[in-house]
């Protein structure tokens, strides 16, 4: 199979930098905010939630948004 042009890869454009006002993403790969449950219950991150986002970080994701942190006690059922 003969090698496809970068220009006609309908794909190329995903892998290419863009800018963002004043910052420089190294490609078009996007990870939106999602919820881990990686928080601890005064509220603070926990190590998995760190290597949650290096995984993806080193897996390429040019744009990594944090989701939000839950707070609430699973083991009573209250709030924090």
């Amino acid at each position: 199979m003969a090698d496809i042009p970068k220009q006609d890869n309908a794909l190329s454009k995903l892998f290419s930098p863009i800018q963002i006002g004043n910052l420089q993403v190294k490609n078009r790969l996007a990870m939106a905010p999602i919820g881990t449950v990686y928080s601890s219950y005064d509220g603070a991150l926990r190590r998995e939630f760190k290597d949650f986002i290096l995984a993806r970080a080193k897996g390429g994701v040019g744009m990594i948004m944090l989701g939000e942190r839950d707070l609430r006690d699973w083991r009573c059922g209250q709030t924090a």
